[in-house]
């Protein structure tokens, strides 16, 4: 949650020689240089849930989420590992919800690099990507070797115990 953002803000007060720049924490009514790039960082709770959520339900052994803000960047890192998952009504698009900032809507540059360890995919999947739209979750994506490189969302993997969801990566805030 955004709101639990621990509001810092840095700016470039000198540079002191090669390739060094002194950075300054400075109230926003000091700032000399406003506007300046805003910066903050924190955690969330990632939660894997489906478009319909259904009858899901998921414990976790590993939920953790970090986030840096730069102006409109925000870096994530999430690592999920799942306890036990149990699901029949359950349908749609997977994805991971409670990213600490919306995402821009229509951007091409909110595609992050998604890691599974143990997630069984099909098997003519190349990469998983995890694609951030105009809202506070983003969802999996895959890219498929069937000679046309098409994209496909990630619906029909079935997650289970022990399965290791990894997601880093940059994507626009709104």
């Amino acid at each position: 949650d955004a709101s639990q953002a621990r509001d810092i803000r840095y700016y470039v007060t000198s540079t002191a020689g090669a390739g060094t720049i002194i950075i300054t924490e400075v109230p926003e009514s000091a700032n000399p240089f406003a506007p300046s790039l805003e910066f903050s960082q924190g955690s969330f709770t990632p939660v894997l849930t489906c478009a319909t959520v259904g009858d899901l339900s998921v414990t976790y052994t590993t939920q953790v989420g970090e986030y840096f803000l730069i102006g409109d960047l925000v870096y994530i890192q999430i690592h999920i590992v799942i306890n036990a998952i149990s699901q029949t009504t359950s349908a749609g698009v997977w994805r991971i919800s409670g990213l600490p900032f919306t995402g821009i809507a229509n951007s091409a540059s909110n595609l992050l690099n998604a890691h599974f360890s143990a997630v069984d995919f099909p098997a003519s999947s190349l990469y998983m990507n995890f694609l951030v739209p105009d809202a506070t979750y983003g969802y999996f994506i895959g890219t498929e070797d069937n000679g046309a490189q098409n994209y496909f969302e990630v619906t029909d993997t079935a997650f289970s115990a022990s399965d290791v969801i990894k997601v880093s990566g940059l994507y626009r805030r709104a």
